[in-house]
């Protein structure tokens, strides 16, 4: 019986310890970090797949003439007017309240290029590609540089009007067109206008016309260098 014993008592003991290794080893496994979007401001946001969602940010008081201007690397707007429009430092720019829009591709203006400020070292060289029928997750590569164009402006903007009065009633933002740009050094840009309206209703309306225009909603994805991958998803 004493034997018996310590032969339980042994597989007990045994038993014990293989128990205490196991919740010992399951204590030690450092738990993962999952990755979360950034918040770069009240308006900016990095989502984990690397989109930039700039949300409702206010178009600055401005003429219908003038451009504001933004650049992707900085996500902002870096300036507005004449001093700014001579310089490389922005990628697009909003004509007054935003609905059109135009890549930096020349250095006096935004819709035509000049040689003068090529030679000056103050222009750009950004080229643009749009699509249609498509999705901003569908795009997953850029397209060959045969494809990209300078062009002296993009209006993606879908009015709607009253059928009865021909009053404009609010613009629509379809979903299914996409423009990759390519900027300066190599990278490229894949960029959906979302809204113009506070809070990018789903549905505008005449009030939200009214009461909510002039709040710019987009979402952009810029390539690592040297690089042609565009997804995000």
């Amino acid at each position: 019986m004493k034997l018996q014993f310590k032969y339980a008592f042994l597989s007990l003991c045994l038993t014990g310890a293989i128990f205490a290794c196991k919740d010992d080893k399951d204590t030690d496994v450092t738990p993962v970090d999952e990755k979360k979007d950034s918040i770069v401001n009240e308006y900016v946001t990095i989502k984990v797949s690397g989109v930039v969602e700039v949300n409702s940010l206010p178009v600055p008081t401005a003429s219908t003439l003038d451009y504001n201007l933004f650049s992707f690397a900085k996500m902002g707007l870096v300036g507005a007017g004449e001093d700014s429009i001579n310089t490389a430092s922005w990628d697009l720019a909003f004509q007054g309240s935003g609905l059109s829009m135009a890549p930096n591709w020349g250095g006096t203006a935004p819709n035509y290029w000049d040689g003068v400020d090529k030679f000056a070292m103050n222009a750009s060289d950004v080229k643009v590609v749009g699509y249609e029928d498509t999705t901003f997750d569908n795009i997953t590569a850029a397209p060959a540089e045969s494809e990209f164009i300078h062009t002296v402006g993009m209006d993606v903007s879908q009015p709607v009007f009253n059928t009865e009065t021909g009053d404009l009633m609010y613009f629509n933002f379809p979903k299914t067109t996409v423009f990759i740009f390519r900027l300066n050094d190599g990278r490229y840009v894949k960029f959906q206008y979302v809204s113009i309206y506070k809070g990018a209703p789903e549905t505008p309306t005449v009030a939200i016309h009214q009461n909510d225009f002039g709040y710019w909603t987009f979402k952009y994805f810029i390539s690592a260098k040297g690089s042609t991958d565009l997804t995000t998803k």
